[in-house]
């Protein structure tokens, strides 16, 4: 496994947010809520001390005390959000009958309408005959 590559991949990802995050949620008001902020902090914040450490005493090396930061568990995470994605599936696949087959099937709207839905996510209402 290439670790530096993962690395600069992730500083990569995590440069994208730092400059683009809060022209984003200018233009898009819908994502500008605290729980989006907060998941957005946390993934920023994965693997720096600002999430906490352990410190650890190599006993074979003797060279001293060794750091390692604490991720951020947040779902919006490149490396933690497939943690989370991985967790949630096993719940689910527990939850299956065993030797029934499952497929998975995602449903779209019609491009005339995904304006009305993306603007008004809260204005759910049912139709009543």
């Amino acid at each position: 496994m290439n670790l530096k590559g993962i690395k600069n991949k992730l500083l990569r990802f995590k440069s994208i947010f730092a400059t683009h995050w809060i022209s984003f949620t200018i233009k898009h008001r819908r994502y500008d809520k605290p729980y989006y902020h907060a998941e957005i902090k946390k993934m920023m914040d994965c693997g720096s001390e600002a999430l906490g450490f352990a410190t650890y005493q190599c006993l074979s090396c003797g060279k001293g005390l060794h750091t390692v930061n604490f991720s951020c568990k947040g779902k919006a995470c490149l490396q933690c959000g497939k943690r989370y994605s991985r967790e949630s599936m096993e719940k689910i696949a527990s939850r299956l009958l065993p030797g029934v087959n499952y497929r998975q099937v995602v449903l779209t709207l019609p491009s005339e309408f995904r304006g009305v839905f993306y603007n008004y996510p809260s204005k759910g209402h049912c139709i009543q005959s």
